[in-house]
């Protein structure tokens, strides 16, 4: 059955099942707009239907959900723990070289979490089952967003990583043009992350492509 036609009475509930089971295809389909604290690790977020949705549209996303550390703007939400990674905003000191990076670990929340990527990237070192990312404005001397992708890409270091080239970048340069959200999934021991990009409004919004980065 496809995944577009298994959002039940209970959406939250439904939904999340539906995530963690087969999240390409639920990210082919519905929407999950993404906000978390300003500091990274392990917190209680919402996770629920829009409540500005409007339903199936035409071009094929059936709804969109929210996942937020705060409880607003939601259709019956449920609770759960999620591991956040904060965005590293372009007011603070950066050095491309020594990226203050949070490692996911195999223990706790299985759902990662990051706010909206609007020019951002998320930056990703895997190695075997070590997963290590950020999340970084642009701006300042970092560039806009399509010229921090390409240099992250290039010279991108994680601090206490400095040996290893970074797996790969999310951003504005080559994954998506207006907006959009990564999210990510523990299963049987192993993370799976992937981007959504995104257009539209929170009403009319469409999904433009989902990439498994990881």
């Amino acid at each position: 059955m496809a995944t577009q036609n298994l959002i039940t009475a209970n959406p939250a509930l439904s939904a999340l099942s539906q995530l963690k089971a087969n999240p390409i295809d639920f990210l082919h389909f519905n929407i999950i707009m993404m906000g978390g604290p300003p500091t990274s690790g392990e917190h209680h977020f919402y996770f629920g239907k829009h409540g500005r949705d409007p339903g199936p549209q035409p071009n094929g996303v059936q709804a969109c959900f929210k996942l937020n550390h705060i409880d607003s703007g939601f259709i019956d939400p449920v609770q759960i723990t999620c591991k956040n990674v904060r965005m590293i905003p372009a007011t603070e000191k950066f050095d491309v070289a020594d990226i203050e990076a949070y490692s996911l670990g195999g223990m706790g929340a299985d759902i990662l979490v990051t706010g909206q990527l609007s020019g951002c990237a998320f930056c990703v070192l895997k190695l075997g089952a070590n997963v290590v990312v950020a999340h970084i404005q642009p701006g300042g001397t970092r560039g806009t967003g399509a010229n921090l992708q390409t240099l992250l890409q290039k010279s991108g270091r994680f601090h206490g990583f400095k040996n290893w080239q970074l797996t790969y970048v999310y951003g504005a340069a080559i994954n998506y043009a207006a907006r959009a959200y990564a999210v990510g999934i523990r299963q049987n021991g192993e993370w799976r992350i992937f981007g959504q990009a995104v257009s539209g409004s929170d009403v009319d919004a469409q999904v433009v492509s989902v990439k498994r980065i990881i």
